[in-house]
């Protein structure tokens, strides 16, 4: 492989044109009166070489129809507000969905006067930015906060007002910081609005600088990473000392020319075919045509887009089949890695030699700790569940309703237990208090505990959560 074909290099040049358009969006207004400008329309996610002619002709054919002109959409030859690539018939709505936050309109900020009725024929100052209309509402909202203003402060002005004060609010860049636009995000994730969190990012950057130039600085590639775009190849995949796959493209007297699997050409040079106590006089009585060959790279060569390659015995030993991804990365503790799949095979051993339990009580349910606080939710104060225990055979849980989402869960120790299956004939809670079966530790444990509860909320100095100043 020598050179990119026209074909690719085609593509990933219109790829780019539309990322960096998209990037910076494009005046639409502009596009109509420059040609030159134009040129860049069709590269607009959305429209395409046909869709942005029909639109420049639809603004051209409506301004140069002087007696169906509509002037308060098209002002002085020009398109007013986003609104009018809709209501003059320029768009549908999902090719208007698709380009409108690409599409600026360009506004003298300063002669810029808004008014509440007829929003529609006026100019919008968000229409100046990379906004998409669908987020107007929020954009308008955050300048609202942004600026301090109630709802009645703002209630008989265009919705766009605030948003132009705070565009020519020159402490813009602070007053905007000063949002929480986490909690912003997730009241509208609330109202079935979606995660917006990103959305809201970078509206706020949009409002500090609209229309701003936030590519990614330009860089030259280098000749590894130029390889890795067009092959797929790079340092991990055929760097020095890795064990390939190779067919034999043609095989010479003294070199072999293969090819990788990615279309990168290799060379084997008669050398290098085998050791030197078995000579090789001519590389076509070893290699065939079409021949899958297994060899080692020896020496790279990113820039002619080739490898030089090994087939010696003694150099096959000493390749690296595969070098792992990832392995000298800090995060990617193996060590951890085994342990918490250690723990987790223990666990399932565990849970496939454990016995479920029956125990005839009526306070008995086979449910984990979460389950029985939301049992007992609805349940009265002092109510009990008996569970079995994560700690084992010779332990049982018991979790009982303290107050209104208080809860507590008790280790009962089981002591003389006849079988696996029974109860302990002792009951033992924090290795002091032994009780005879479960009714007793419920009547002389729980319910005693609870009985204290009781006396401490009769206490003159006792005060509710919902008292406290």
């Amino acid at each position: 492989m020598t050179q990119i074909t026209q074909e690719k290099l085609l593509v990933h040049l219109e790829r780019g044109l539309v990322n960096s358009v998209c990037f910076m969006g494009i005046e639409i207004n502009s596009c109509v009166a420059d040609h030159y400008q134009r040129a860049m329309l069709p590269f607009i996610s959305g429209l395409g070489p046909r869709k942005s002619d029909s639109l420049i002709n639809g603004i051209q054919r409506v301004v140069g129809q002087s007696m169906n002109i509509t002037p308060e959409l098209i002002y002085q030859g020009a398109v007013l507000n986003r609104l009018a690539f809709s209501d003059l018939g320029l768009f549908g709505p999902t090719i208007f969905e698709n380009v409108a936050g690409f599409l600026s309109i360009e506004t003298d900020l300063g002669t810029m006067v808004l008014e509440e009725q007829n929003p529609q024929e006026q100019p919008d100052p968000l229409d100046m930015t990379r906004i998409h209309p669908e987020d107007y509402e929020f954009a308008q909202k955050m300048c609202q906060d942004a600026l301090d203003l109630d709802a009645e402060d703002v209630a008989d002005q265009h919705k766009s007002a605030v948003v132009l004060q705070l565009m020519q609010d020159d402490d813009r860049v602070r007053k905007l910081s000063e949002l929480n636009l986490d909690d912003f995000a997730f009241n509208l994730q609330r109202q079935g609005e979606g995660n917006k969190r990103h959305t809201l990012g970078e509206i706020i950057a949009e409002l500090i600088s609209y229309r701003a130039d936030r590519r990614p600085s330009f860089y030259v590639p280098n000749e590894w990473e130029v390889l890795q775009m067009i092959t797929g190849e790079n340092e991990r995949t055929i760097g020095r000392g890795m064990r390939i796959t190779v067919t034999v493209r043609r095989a010479l007297m003294a070199r072999v020319f293969c090819q990788l699997e990615s279309g990168m050409d290799a060379i084997i040079e008669r050398d290098y075919v085998a050791d030197d106590d078995e000579p090789v006089a001519s590389c076509e009585d070893v290699f065939k045509p079409r021949q899958a060959v297994k060899a080692v790279v020896i020496m790279p060569e990113p820039s002619r887009f080739q490898v030089r390659l090994s087939t010696r015995p003694s150099d096959l030993k000493q390749a690296v089949p595969f070098l792992q991804p990832f392995r000298d990365e800090p995060y990617n503790d193996l060590a951890r890695k085994a342990a918490a799949e250690g723990a987790a095979a223990q666990k399932k051993r565990r849970e496939a030699g454990s016995v479920k339990r029956v125990v005839n009580h009526p306070n008995w349910h086979v449910m984990n700790s979460g389950q029985a606080e939301q049992y007992l939710a609805s349940q009265h104060r002092g109510d009990v569940v008996i569970r079995p225990s994560s700690k084992g055979s010779d332990h049982l849980a018991v979790t009982w309703k303290v107050d209104e989402d208080v809860y507590q869960h008790i280790d009962v120790q089981e002591i003389d237990k006849p079988n696996e299956y029974s109860v302990g004939r002792i009951l033992r809670v924090v290795g002091k208090y032994s009780y005879s079966d479960l009714d007793d530790l419920i009547i002389n444990h729980v319910k005693a505990i609870a009985r204290k509860f009781d006396e401490m909320q009769l206490h003159e100095k006792y005060r509710a959560e919902h008292e406290l100043g």
